[in-house]
């Protein structure tokens, strides 16, 4: 059978549950269930086989129809369902031998019923959220490179989270339904304002009064407000001339570009009158269609009037395009959004101006500053809080974002949602900006920012088939907003998260059409950017290189040195990823520099990683470790998520034999990952774990979590990650004798590799390869394949795998009784892996060694090496190199003719063997006790 969504309702009852098959969510008393879509397609197929009993088979072939998987899936999956059920075993009945029945009584709800019980639930949803919302534990997401920030109009580029709230937007009710569409608004953007005097001292006013003008004629929401942010991309991309008025040719060009109907520019001077100093604005309005005046107006006053002169300049442009007055709440939210003294208001915009020339150290300065000036200054916290998140001072960023938030309740409503959306976002609540953004969009279907943001947050809780269909419908919006280039930058991100890299360059490429022909700069970086990274993924590095650099150039001439640098680390992930470790490493302490010049120091922990994985693949786990514990103790010292760095450690750690620690640490990164909601690096870390487990023996651990990764990451469609889990996978099948599965996940495994390009582990996969073909028995197909791989690992200089590549030929030269061949082979094995601490490729030397000694007839030395490499195996906590050097002990003293001595040694090492789950090294061990030969 298979899983079916197209029932009559689609929606089931149980007890207190309902499960609806199309939307594929179950619910408790209304409240969301949290279950993987897999443990979803399970419930599914149970509650509608109308309490039949299943075979264990009919479910593995209904959830999985297309795919190899082990029966541990199935029972992970009931484990979870179980669970997620509280008292499982009343739904869920094991039928021991036969399989699984749904024994509760099932109801299929009509479709009228239905309806009505998802407009209740929903109801109950949003007034659930009203009040003090509380926080949620999440990941630390990595953002778009253009994420900008969005102040008090609420616009922007690509934002990061939020929460919605059931209250209205001056009395209409925010979660109105797309449907009742708010009519398509005139947009006006304000351009600032010339500083007619020249003094430096006075630049400010511009930014001050801009701001202060833009919220003033956003409020009542009759207008459609181009944000602060989009104009000042526009002016570094497209320098405007310094001018109180612009030409048509201008001002249409800017219509293209900002989308505006109107603009608002002017000019202001420092007047002298006696002892008084006084301030001068003028402003014009202008249409960018027919690049008429609209209106001229001026207003003067002193320096700390500013409300007066914004309030009393922005009535009149208010009556000249035929809109309604401010009310009195109105009015007063306007004046919330101003600082309480001219010396924080100024700060205030010296820093936001900072902010927004990709200078957040200088931005950070300026903020606090402002902030001991005014502390009860909501939008000075919201932008510290955003200089902090792009310096890395995560933890920082949260209590600033949650104070902007707490002082935040005088503004109007929508900009109270977007400072509660950053707070939200800085506590890492991907679904309650979906509830915000979804909220902001519906309510202002006109304003495509807002579907920006719920496409991204979308996109951030891994809700990516909705995000898709939210930008379906921002392709629908009326023309310039469907062209937006963000559009295809999300979409971009969105095929990222699938694996769908073929997608994301598509997009990319879009969005750098677009972005050329609007003449944006930054849009075009970040646009041959996720081109170049796309490419990267799908193996064709010489054109992804040529698009990274044309971005890092592009981010570098717009004055954007934090995203130039990330683009570093793209360059030296090609680099590396292609097999030139020299030119990654380049390419990754110059991207650590930079960030540390900037100040950007989470992003200078994740160079100090990358540099430590490249070291650790090296074989330089000296190297290696010191790069991991700085990139840990930087993420800590700034208060960063650090479950990249616990996992990278352990990694290292694996490899120099502190095998106890390697599971602490990986257990501590994997839990973090979980409760942030990030799915693939969740599965990469648990895949680790599985590895670790293998090596220290304990087999079940081993299974569970290689079995778990796995299927995550075949959900999660990320190949690069899978790569791994198959190669672990395959490993463990290896040691339990399941050679034929072994090789099969060994080949998807290559295959995987040859379609992304990936020389760095092909090879390695392939020297898996040798070594299940050596346990076949098939010794010439290993050395082949064995000695392809070693030349790739000679050529790229990684020593620990060219000695676990000569370990293997060795052997498979002595199981062809080419000697001479094979203790030459064995010995640059031994050399080679005494140029690092990787403990296996240590352990594979000496096996080597003594299978040469043994062949040889040299018994006491080999002996002597196999019990020196037992002692080691066992203090150090390798079983199963521990159990091999028993079993190789065994057959020399069987071939040394002490047969009593191996005869105790192999049954025991048989049925320790046996039970422990090493049934590969069980039967190797029966087959000499019976008369047999085994490799050592």
């Amino acid at each position: 059978m298979q899983v079916n969504t197209s029932a009559v309702s689609g929606l089931y009852e149980f007890g207190p549950f309902r499960l609806d098959a199309v939307k594929r969510v179950l619910r408790r008393d209304g409240e969301l269930v949290p279950l993987t879509p897999k443990a979803i397609d399970t419930l599914l197929v149970l509650v509608q086989s109308n309490g039949r009993p299943l075979s264990r088979e009919d479910l593995m072939q209904a959830v999985w129809p297309d795919s190899f998987v082990e029966e541990a899936n199935l029972t992970q999956n009931i484990f979870v369902l179980r669970k997620g059920l509280g008292n499982g075993d009343r739904y869920i009945v094991t039928l021991p031998g036969r399989g699984y029945q749904f024994v509760e009584q099932v109801r299929e709800v009509e479709p009228e019923k239905q309806e009505n019980k998802e407009e209740e639930s929903e109801t109950g949803s949003r007034s659930a959220a009203v009040g003090q919302a509380q926080s949620r534990r999440g990941l630390a997401w990595a953002f778009p490179l253009l994420a900008l920030l969005a102040l008090a109009t609420g616009a922007g580029l690509l934002l990061r989270t939020g929460r919605a709230s059931q209250s209205g937007i001056h009395g209409t009710n925010l979660a109105a339904p797309a449907e009742a569409a708010v009519p398509a608004r005139r947009s006006l953007a304000v351009l600032g304002f010339k500083n007619s005097s020249g003094r430096p001292d006075e630049q400010w006013i511009s930014t001050a009064f801009s701001e202060m003008l833009n919220t003033e004629l956003a409020a009542g929401n009759q207008l459609r407000m181009i944000s602060g942010e989009d104009v000042a991309r526009t002016k570094v991309e497209s320098p405007l001339p310094d001018v109180a008025s612009l030409s048509k040719p201008s001002l249409q060009r800017l219509r293209g570009q900002l989308g505006a109907d109107l603009v608002v520019l002017g000019s202001y001077t420092t007047l002298r009158e006696k002892e008084r100093e006084r301030i001068r604005f003028d402003l014009r309005l202008q249409d960018t269609g027919t690049g008429e005046t609209i209106a001229e107006e001026s207003a003067t006053g002193r320096k700390d009037e500013l409300f007066r002169l914004v309030t009393e300049m922005g009535s009149e442009t208010r009556q000249k395009l035929g809109i309604a007055e401010l009310s009195g709440d109105e009015s007063g939210q306007v004046r919330a959004t101003l600082a309480a003294n001219p010396e924080a208001m100024r700060l205030y915009a010296q820093g936001l101006d900072k902010l927004r020339k990709f200078d957040a150290q200088g931005a950070r300065n300026l903020l606090e500053k402002a902030i001991a000036a005014d502390p009860s200054h909501a939008l000075s916290h919201s932008a510290l809080a955003e200089a902090l998140f792009d310096l890395g001072y995560d933890q920082k960023a949260q209590k600033a974002a949650k104070r902007a938030f707490d002082l935040s309740g005088d503004l109007a409503r929508a900009d109270h949602l977007l400072i509660e959306g950053r707070y939200r976002q800085f506590s890492r609540d991907n679904v309650a900006a979906i509830e915000i953004y979804q909220t902001l969009r519906d309510f202002f279907p006109d304003q495509i920012d807002y579907a920006l943001y719920l496409a991204n947050a979308q996109w951030k809780a891994d809700h990516n088939k909705d995000a898709l269909q939210t930008i379906a419908r921002m392709r629908k919006l009326p023309e310039p907003e469907r062209e937006d280039p963000r559009i295809d930058l999300l979409e971009a991100n969105v095929g990222d998260a699938l694996g769908d890299f073929k997608r994301t360059e598509k997009m990319g490429a879009a969005a750098a059409a677009k972005a050329q022909r609007l003449g944006s700069r930054l849009l075009l970086a970040q646009a041959k950017e996720r081109q170049g990274w796309a490419l990267e993924e799908l193996g064709v590095y010489d054109q992804a290189s040529a698009l990274l650099l044309q971005a890092r150039e592009l981010f570098a001439a717009s004055g954007n040195p934090l995203s130039s640098a990330q683009v570093l680390l793209d360059l030296g992930d090609v680099a590396y990823d292609r097999g030139d470790v020299q030119s990654a490493v380049k390419f990754y302490s110059q991207a650590l520099a930079e960030f540390r010049r900037t100040g950007a120091m989470q992003k200078a922990a994740t160079a100090l990683s990358r540099l430590g994985s490249v070291a650790t693949d090296q074989g330089d786990l000296e190297n290696g470790k010191r790069y991991q514990e700085g990139a840990l103790r930087l993420d800590r010292e700034i208060g960063w998520f650090t479950a990249r760095d616990l996992g990278n450690l352990a990694i290292v750690l694996t490899a120099m034999g502190d095998l106890p620690a390697a599971v602490q640490m990986n257990k501590e990164s994997a839990q973090s990952f979980h409760h942030g909601g990030d799915k693939s690096n969740e599965a990469a870390v648990l895949v680790d774990l599985a590895d670790t487990f293998l090596k220290i023996g304990d087999i079940p651990s081993a299974r569970e979590n290689i079995v778990h990764s796995t299927a995550m990451l075949r959900e999660t469609g990320d190949q690069r990650d899978l790569g791994y889990a198959l190669f672990t996978y395959a490993d463990l099948l290896r040691t339990q004798d399941q050679l034929d599965g072994a090789v099969k996940l060994g080949e998807e495994d290559s295959a995987i590799r040859r379609q992304l390009g990936d020389r760095i582990n092909l090879p390695r996969t392939q020297l898996l390869l040798a070594q299940i073909a050596l346990d076949q028995g098939k010794a010439i197909e290993a050395e082949t394949l064995a000695k392809d791989a070693g030349r790739i690992f000679d050529e790229q200089q990684i020593s620990n795998w060219s000695a676990l590549a000569q370990a293997c030929i060795s052997e498979a030269l002595l199981e062809q009784r080419k000697l001479q061949a094979a203790q030459l082979a064995a010995t640059r094995a031994i050399i080679l892996s005494r140029s690092g601490r990787e403990v296996t490729a240590q352990m594979e030397a000496a096996l080597a060694q003594a299978g040469v000694m043994a062949a040889a007839g040299q018994a006491a030395e080999a002996e002597r090496t196999l019990q020196s490499l037992r002692r080691r195996a066992l203090g150090e906590g390798y079983r199963g190199y521990e159990l091999r050097a028993e079993l190789a002990l065994g057959t020399v003293e069987m071939n040394s003719n002490r047969l009593k001595t191996a005869r105790q040694r192999l049954t025991k090492l048989q049925s320790d063997a046996q039970a422990e789950g090493f049934l590969f090294i069980a039967r190797k061990a029966r087959t000499v006790l019976h008369g047999g030969s085994s490799a050592l």
